[in-house]
């Protein structure tokens, strides 16, 4: 398998799960009430709930400078 292949994959998982339940991972910023969910140990995915749609804001990787996010 693919690194690309391995990352859809995973990625596709934390969609399904989002959508299921948003409430299984962490806030980053409550106020803004955006949460983030490891996607895979370079890759982190931030999103937020409004009302019953999950918007993905951004996926990060880890590696870059956090002054980008």
């Amino acid at each position: 398998m693919s690194v690309a292949d391995d990352f859809v994959e995973r990625f596709e998982t934390v969609v399904e799960l989002l959508s299921d339940n948003p409430n299984l991972y962490s806030f980053v910023d409550k106020r803004k009430k955006t949460q983030k969910c490891v996607v895979t140990k370079h890759n982190v995915l931030y999103f937020r709930k409004i009302k019953d749609i999950v918007e993905i804001i951004t996926v990060f990787d880890t590696r870059q400078d956090p002054k980008k996010l």
